[in-house]
């Protein structure tokens, strides 16, 4: 009979949709494909008996944990913006063996090193000259009360460039076509949501014109979602990748890694340490441009050849070792090879 693997995932992945050999998921996909390999069967919570799994690998927190007869497997990778409860010590304590990008916990015994992990095979770049489009942001239209949020962030260069530069500027993602004017009305709507009658209620104030008018705010730069981010990426000469929260070491996702593979120089801000793990040639960094406008000014002043050192850049960066920790085939690699030790 063979051992079997069970992810405990969110709703939205059910039915092996977790396993997709794409984006943040690829780590995730080649994982399965890497367990499967070795003899184990690997599902979802869906589909694999969490009670009868031989290893349940949870993802992030969950009130619903219970720690199985199996060895018991913990990927802690949302941002403490997002889950603060993922990190903890009661929570993590409950593990057999724990995966992080947070170097405050990681202990290399219990707790291991992790980041997060993508395909980085580069997409076919775009030459300066044949970009046709200036500078974009990809993000979803979310709040957060950590102080070190960086989605309130987000909303200042979306509006800066939304009144100033619209012809320059392009917002992709969830969210936008409503984002509310001020947290205080996203808080009364998240609160109304949680009741069945006001959920009711609030949709209908949504859909009167006056209210709409009043609560929410519409940018004219918001082109929507994507079917492809990389083909659409690929296309900019720049591109906003603000993480979710700031100043928090380790923290990297795949927003500046997907700029890399599409050829893209990223505007960044999130670790107060990026530089230590990502060569700060390769992209510019937020922090050295006291506003919106000044960054504005340097990008637009940018010349082809400045511009090609900065992407020359990229791609050694992509081909040195360094690159090994944020690529799915490592990773995946690396990962099986711990959680099949124990």
């Amino acid at each position: 009979m063979k051992k079997t693997v069970c992810f405990k995932v969110n709703k939205a992945y059910l039915d092996n949709k977790f396993f997709k050999e794409d984006g943040i998921l690829d780590f995730y996909y080649k994982v399965k494909v890497h367990l499967e390999s070795k003899g184990y069967l690997v599902g979802t919570q869906d589909i694999i008996n969490e009670n009868e799994a031989n290893i349940i690998i949870t993802i992030d927190y969950r009130k619903d944990f219970k720690k199985n007869n199996g060895i018991n497997i913990l990927i802690a990778l949302e941002s403490i913006a997002v889950l603060p409860q993922t990190f903890n010590n009661n929570y993590i304590q409950r593990f057999d063996l724990v995966f992080t990008w947070n170097q405050d916990i990681i202990d290399n015994s219990k707790i291991l090193p992790l980041n997060f992990a993508f395909n980085l095979d580069p997409v076919e770049f775009i030459k300066f000259n044949s970009k046709t489009k200036f500078i974009c942001n990809f993000s979803a239209n979310k709040l957060s009360n950590n102080k070190d949020e960086l989605y309130s962030e987000r909303v200042k260069v979306i509006e800066f460039f939304n009144s100033f530069y619209s012809d320059k500027f392009d917002l992709y993602g969830h969210g936008w076509d409503k984002a509310y004017r001020h947290p205080f009305v996203y808080n009364i709507f998240r609160f109304l949501n949680k009741n069945k009658i006001f959920r009711g209620i609030s949709k209908v104030l949504i859909n009167i014109q006056l209210f709409d008018k009043l609560l929410f705010t519409n940018y004219t730069v918001y082109k929507g979602p994507v079917a492809n981010k990389f083909q659409v990426l690929k296309q900019y000469k720049f591109s906003i990748c603000f993480e979710n929260i700031k100043n928090v070491d380790g923290f990297i996702t795949e927003k500046i890694f997907d700029c890399f593979v599409c050829g893209v120089i990223p505007i960044y801000l999130g670790p107060k340490n990026i530089d230590k793990t990502i060569p700060k040639s390769t992209f510019i960094d937020m922090r050295d441009f006291s506003s919106y406008s000044k960054l504005f000014d340097y990008l637009s002043e940018m010349k082809e050849s400045e511009y090609k050192i900065y992407i020359n850049n990229i791609k050694l960066y992509l081909q040195s070792e360094k690159i090994k920790y944020f690529d799915s085939k490592w990773a995946s690699n690396y990962f099986v090879k711990k959680i099949l030790s124990l």
